[in-house]
């Protein structure tokens, strides 16, 4: 349950993140448009995903290669810098601080907020390989559906009107509508 628990939240991050990581010739691929019911989507985006998980690094399985990382100085705090972020809400990403960019110009703030929440994907992820006793997975779960949420329109719509009900357009071409939340 639990391998196919992740399979699905990859795929579902893989449809709300609008192809990111997929190679060019599969993001503008037929059959993945957003005209088609959600349940089609995954099924197309699921049948593109290799059926072993791959990735950089021992898998969470190999006790052997995490026990001997845990044992390292750079991985001392790993497990403590996780628990003080079970403690903290995950940091805000307004859709106000992401139209700042589009009114002044400066991506810094959105960028400092954003990093901060990424960041704690990275953390808890690497304290339950190193613990594997679970407790971080809901937490980093969390972190990834709430990303999820964010404005994602991308920095290419510098110009963007931030009053609800403006259409936008991109270099692409591509249009979207800013909706009042």
């Amino acid at each position: 349950m639990r391998k196919n628990a992740k399979r699905m939240l990859l795929v579902v991050m893989v449809l709300f993140v609008g192809g990111v990581g997929l190679p060019g010739s599969v993001r503008g691929a037929e059959g993945l448009d957003g005209d088609r019911p959600l349940g089609a989507r995954v099924k197309d985006v699921e049948a593109m995903l290799s059926k072993e998980a791959a990735g950089f690094g021992a898998p969470a399985a190999d006790r052997v290669a995490w026990e001997k990382l845990a044992g390292k100085d750079s991985f001392k705090g790993v497990i403590a810098d996780a628990e003080k972020i079970l403690r903290t809400p995950i940091p805000e990403q307004s859709d106000d601080l992401y139209l700042d960019y589009s009114r002044t110009g400066n991506r810094t703030r959105w960028q400092r907020v954003s990093g901060r929440r990424r960041g704690r994907v990275l953390t808890l992820v690497l304290a339950e390989c190193l613990e594997n006793k679970g407790r971080f997975v809901g937490p980093w779960g969390t972190c990834i559906i709430s990303m999820t949420a964010e404005l994602t329109i991308g920095m290419s719509w510098k110009n963007v009107s931030n009053r609800p009900g403006s259409m936008i357009s991109n270099q692409e071409g591509m249009q979207s509508e800013i909706t009042s939340r």
